[in-house]
């Protein structure tokens, strides 16, 4: 163990060194002519290639974007939790949702350069672009790596477009068929969305509801099960929550805590104690672990 680790921060050191080299050469190389720059560019494409798991986490990063504009346009799976596995990685570039990205991308860029063209719509595609991008930014995992893909909460600023839209709406003189229409969606767009929020208001109502929905909505994410079995063992029932906690281990194996409250739930005492152990070989400063294996000892 100590073996490896000592190898991991080896490989962690000499990449630092060659990362913080290979920058004071593009700098260097940029004060002699200015395109010197681009060969950090260029690193970067390399790396990609030569790297596949780089290409996985790219095409997964690609459809973040893609998947939260779907979540504007149409909230339908909600969740109170999006942390690292909630959405299954891309790992081929034949996977439908490639063919998302082509299409979502094709037509921001199509859109803004159509528009961009018209002099007199370039101030409202800043402001658009400006109230779907920045608030993205903190959760794209592009500047620094979070701890969850999607963050319901960063749509609310971008949600502003549609109060800009209805007073843009409001404020049509004429009353043709098309300004009626428009008029009629939105009104109709409201009282969807309203519904949408009094529903999803119910899952938030108790600790129960919410972990429920959760589960619902992403039984593939192990943290969904973890804290539905959590809400099992503290309402006691216990098959229930050795269940869960048994499908949360079989998608997360290092989950710590999730190796302790199964021991304690535990009648063979053989398992509960291979249990313990995992939990303070993962994490071995797990008090809770020191305990429960403590007290089977005794």
């Amino acid at each position: 163990m100590d073996g490896k680790c000592q190898r991991k921060n080896g490989m962690t050191n000499g990449s630092n060194k060659h990362l913080i080299i290979s920058t004071a050469l593009a700098m260097g190389a940029m004060l002699s002519k200015e395109h010197g720059i681009t060969v950090l560019g260029i690193n970067f494409v390399w790396d990609v290639f030569l790297h596949r798991h780089h290409f996985i986490r790219f095409r997964t990063f690609a459809y973040l974007p893609v998947f939260n504009f779907w979540l504007l346009l149409a909230p339908v799976s909600l969740n109170y939790d999006w942390q690292m596995g909630s959405i299954p990685l891309i790992s081929s570039w034949m996977d439908i949702r490639m063919l998302f990205c082509l299409i979502f991308y094709t037509f921001l860029v199509a859109s803004c350069t159509y528009s961009l063209c018209k002099g007199e719509t370039r101030r409202d595609v800043v402001v658009a672009l400006t109230f779907l991008i920045i608030p993205f930014i903190p959760a794209s995992n592009l500047l620094f790596r979070v701890g969850f893909v999607v963050a319901e909460r960063i749509l609310y600023i971008p949600s502003l477009l549609v109060g800009a839209g209805a007073e843009r709406i409001m404020r049509l003189k004429q009353k043709s068929l098309q300004v009626n229409l428009t008029k009629i969606f939105f009104i109709l767009l409201l009282a969807t969305f309203a519904y949408k929020t009094w529903i999803r208001n119910e899952d938030w109502r108790s600790r129960e509801s919410l972990f429920t929905s959760g589960l619902k909505t992403l039984p593939h994410n192990a943290k969904m099960h973890y804290n539905y079995a959590n809400l099992q063992k503290d309402l006691g029932n216990t098959a229930q929550a050795v269940e869960h906690y048994r499908n949360a281990l079989s998608l997360w194996p290092h989950h710590a805590s999730a190796h302790n409250n199964l021991g304690t739930l535990l009648n063979d005492s053989a398992e509960a104690e291979n249990h313990f152990q995992e939990a303070l070989r993962i994490n071995p400063l797990h008090a809770h672990a020191f305990f429960n294996l403590a007290n089977l000892k005794q």
